[in-house]
């Protein structure tokens, strides 16, 4: 609640090894159930806010989605990505809106295991709060064998400037 009423908003950027820094962020989970695949990348970020959105995307895929999950890190141009997915079916495209929304519950069971809804709409602060994006991704893996780690994921999409060709 209080994340996503403002705190940690003033927590300060951070450049480390984000592949080193996702290793520590699941470490708490069984290798056979989280897979990472991670490329070594160094970047800015909040460490303490986006662990939590990171641990709270982990934690979704395990609870709503079916293991195992992978976490997924590569550098691109001029941002990175860090996926979270699952074998599950994921949430239908038109309740990816309304996901993000505070206090919303795609499935009124999850009321009684005391969530309270503001699950994904922390992370979609957190995202935007290093100016980045939340997307989902659906896949087939009938028609796209072997080239996803799942059926279903959240990608966060954040600004990353890669380092000069040529320089220590």
């Amino acid at each position: 609640f209080l994340l996503f009423a403002g705190g940690g908003d003033g927590e300060d950027l951070v450049e480390l090894p984000i592949d080193q820094w996702l290793a520590e962020v699941s470490a708490s989970h069984s290798p056979d159930q989280l897979r990472l695949d991670l490329e070594p990348l160094v970047a800015s970020l909040r460490p303490v806010a986006l662990g939590r959105a990171v641990v709270n995307l982990i934690d979704n895929a395990f609870i709503y989605g079916v293991p195992p999950v992978t976490v997924r890190l590569r550098g691109l141009k001029h941002h990175f990505v860090i996926e979270v997915w699952d074998f599950g079916k994921g949430m239908p495209p038109d309740e990816w809106e309304r996901a993000l929304q505070p206090f919303q519950r795609l499935d009124a069971s999850r009321c009684q295991q005391g969530h309270c809804g503001l699950g994904l709409a922390i992370v979609s602060h957190v995202v935007r709060r290093h100016g980045g994006n939340l997307r989902f991704l659906i896949t087939d893996n009938d028609n796209e064998p072997n080239q996803q780690p799942g059926l279903f994921a959240i990608r966060l999409e954040l600004p990353y400037k890669p380092p000069l060709a040529g320089i220590d």
